[in-house]
């Protein structure tokens, strides 16, 4: 099977782009989303350093109607990309089952006759279900990630070009340890894959020809036969489970080590008289925006390889 094949995304992209203008207002609402989250600690920085100083009061409450204000901002943007979103995503997943139904309508009855019905039932399906979740990992996952990144990289190296040089370490080492290991755990998801298909058409068969396995003494041969394809489907699900842990265990690691580092080196800095009380706070809410669209990297690039490997059955 080719992985991420030119095949695969040309049927995708040239359905989705029979949509422009729910297209255009998914990424300009996420867009506008996830830039305003970048706002907001920045007024909280200055919320603090106000206190800090033992600024007018009035001064205060103006810094927190500008956070409402962003907080607005984000809210309307969010609930455009989510409406938008529901009508461009079901709308391409209709037109990909239906290009499905064409297609595999126009095979000989050979075809047919050598097929589990049910097996190609879900192949059909996994195929339009596939363009959802990568459309969801795109809409909710990557642009939300290069947006955040760009902009903490900018706000941070402001203060100080090593936060920016710190992250950027972390997050190369960060995406290339998810990388080779989704790349590692793909052929295992591709057998659990394979494995799934397997068992549904054996289950659609006896289903089918319920008559044979109940009058011809079938019944026993079928469920051994059932229960020794099930427990290879639960070895491959423990295993590729078990890798999943793994994964997260060194995503936390990781994580733990960027925050305990920027964190040791903005208090020498603040020892300096560079940073501000404000700052720290800031820092700290960058970090857990940066960790929070970082930390499922390595299940989004699955989920990603998983989704074009169902496509590709199809």
């Amino acid at each position: 099977m080719k992985y991420l094949t030119k095949k695969t995304w040309t049927i995708f992209v040239s359905h989705a782009i029979t949509y422009p203008w729910s297209l255009f207002l998914v990424l300009i609402g996420i867009s506008t989303s996830e830039i305003t989250k970048l706002l907001s600690p920045l007024w909280y920085k200055k919320i603090i350093d106000s206190i800090a100083v033992g600024a007018p009061v009035g001064e205060v409450y103006q810094s927190l109607v500008v956070i409402a204000l962003i907080y607005c901002v984000a809210w309307l943007a969010f609930r455009i990309t989510e409406f938008s979103n529901s009508s461009f995503q079901t709308k391409v997943m209709r037109d990909l089952s239906d290009r499905c139904f064409r297609y595999v309508h126009k095979h000989s009855t050979v075809f047919f006759d050598n097929t589990f019905v049910g097996s190609l039932v879900k192949k059909i399906n996994r195929f339009s279900r596939s363009f959802e979740r990568i459309a969801d990992r795109v809409i909710w996952n990557v642009i939300p990630l290069v947006i955040s990144l760009v902009g903490i990289l900018w706000v941070l190296g402001g203060k100080s070009i090593w936060f920016s040089v710190f992250v950027i370490l972390w997050l190369v080492c960060f995406l290339a340890g998810n990388l080779l290991f989704s790349k590692f755990k793909l052929k295992y998801d591709t057998e659990r894959t394979k494995q799934d298909s397997k068992m549904t058409g054996i289950l659609a068969d006896t289903i089918t020809n319920h008559q044979n396995v109940k009058f011809l003494n079938g019944y026993t041969r079928e469920v051994d036969n059932f229960l020794s394809e099930a427990t290879k489907q639960q070895k491959l699900e423990k295993f590729t489970w078990d890798l999943s842990s793994i994964s997260f265990a060194f995503q936390g690691a990781l994580i733990i080590i960027l925050e305990l580092s920027l964190m040791y080196f903005a208090i020498q800095l603040w020892s300096r008289g560079v940073l501000t009380v404000g700052d720290f706070a800031l820092l700290q809410a960058y970090l857990i925006q940066l960790f929070d669209k970082t930390w499922m990297i390595g299940h989004m690039i699955r989920d990603m390889y998983e989704a074009f490997a169902d496509a590709e059955e199809m």
